[in-house]
Parts: C-alpha cells; sequence; structure tokens
C-alpha cells in the first residue's frame, strides 16, 4: 500500500520548472501521526522528495538507529504540484484533495558517505562529566571537487569556520555548552556564507545559486564518542 501510495503521488505530480543541483546532507524519512493526506516525506538535508530513497539494509539499520544517514546526491530541483498534509485531530479537512505548488528534490543518483566523525579527548570527557563546557573534535571529509567554505556547531554553541580543500579533510574543534540534562546534542555543517539568523532561507538560496546544497545535521551522543 505505501508503494502504491507514492507511485500514485509521484503520477500525479505536475512538473512546473527544474533545475539541476548537488545536495550533501542527511537523508531521512517520517510519518505524520494522525493524518489524512501527505502522511509520509523524505528529506535530504532542507530539501524534500517526493519518494524515499532505495538505501541497502546496513543503511536502514542506520537510519533507524540515527534517524538519518548522509548522502551525496545529483538531480533536479523541481516546483510541482502535490497534496498537502492533512494532520491533526483538530484538522477540518481542508485542503483535501486540493493541489498546491510546492518544490521538491527529484534525485538521479545517491551515494551514502561519511562526512564527519567527532571524537573527544578525555580532559573534555571529563569536562563534560563534571558538567562544564567542553569541545568536541570533527573530523569532516569533502566529498566534493570543489574546496569548500564551512561552519560547524553543536547545539546552541558558536559556529567554528574551516575550509576543506576538494575531496580533503580537515580538523575542528567545536566548543560546547554544556546544557546539564543531554548527552545527545545536534550538530550542523554548512557553508559560511549561509545566515546564522535564517539558515534554512539561506542555505536554501546559496545552494540553488550555487548548484551545491551543503547542509548535514545530525544527532550525536557525547557518551558514545571515541576518546582521544
Amino acid at each position: 500500500m505505501k508503494s502504491f501510495f507514492v507511485l500514485i503521488l509521484i503520477t500525479m505530480t505536475l512538473s512546473i520548472s527544474a533545475q539541476k543541483l548537488t545536495v550533501v546532507g542527511n537523508y531521512s524519512e517520517h510519518v505524520v501521526s494522525m493524518c489524512a493526506q501527505g502522511c509520509e516525506f523524505y528529506e535530504i538535508g532542507i530539501l524534500q522528495l517526493t519518494a524515499p530513497l532505495d538505501i541497502n539494509e546496513t543503511a536502514k539499520l542506520s537510519l533507524i538507529h540515527h534517524k538519518s544517514v548522509t548522502v551525496i546526491s545529483h538531480g533536479e530541483v523541481k516546483t510541482v504540484e502535490v497534496l498537502p498534509t492533512v494532520a491533526g485531530p483538530q484538522s477540518d479537512g481542508s485542503g483535501m484533495g486540493e493541489y498546491e505548488k510546492a518544490e521538491r528534490f527529484f534525485p538521479e543518483d545517491f551515494t551514502l558517505i561519511t562526512v564527519c566523525e567527532p571524537e573527544i579527548s578525555a580532559k573534555d570527557f571529563e569536562a563534560f562529566s563534571a558538567g562544564t563546557d567542553y569541545e568536541v573534535i570533527l573530523k569532516v571529509t569533502n566529498p566534493t571537487d570543489k574546496v569548500l567554505k564551512l561552519k560547524a556547531k553543536i547545539e546552541s554553541g558558536e559556529f567554528r569556520k574551516f575550509t576543506l580543500q576538494a575531496n580533503g579533510t580537515a580538523e575542528v574543534v567545536v566548543p560546547v555548552k554544556h546544557d546539564g540534562w543531554s548527552s545527545r546534542l545536534r550538530l550542523t555543517i554548512m557553508e559560511q556564507v549561509v545566515d546564522d539568523e535564517d539558515v534554512y532561507r539561506s542555505a536554501h538560496k546559496q545552494g540553488l545559486a550555487s548548484g551545491l546544497l551543503f547542509y548535514v545535521e545530525h544527532y550525536i551522543e557525547i557518551k558514545e564518542l571515541p576518546k582521544r
């Protein structure tokens, strides 16, 4: 039934415009609860897809455990007509069967990749365990043949800027403010030109302008990080 629904939705979408794009980001799948229409959606970074990626069993297990897997994908961004999500116990059913224009990414290919490998020093793990601020070491790999100027942060900490040579790697040390209650923290890596106050809109605009949208966001568990 799931694949049939997706097939029908794809068949009924109407393409209006298209633009070539390379996307580096985390692929995730979502299901909206208490939903009557448009209940499933799929994302790479900040772009929605119309159908799930055909990932292998190992990646599916990682997707279940970590909620996302990182990919690089080439394809097209298209403006299409889709059925909007209608959900919630108080929904009045408005929008049922009524198409609206929306942007979707249509992958032509994709490759599972590792962009970031976080570690923590013994000293900083002690600081984390003591409830004080600490730092995390990120080993970041460039999956493209372009020089990338990126910035990274963990939760509400400060961005740290760095440059990645084409197909190269770099290490960056990112400060973390100890919030006192959680060790599962959100890591975000994006291009330096992206506006800190208007992240999604700015990253989207920059990506379409350059032909490369780099936006990696996922969660790391501090207690599980390799120690240096």
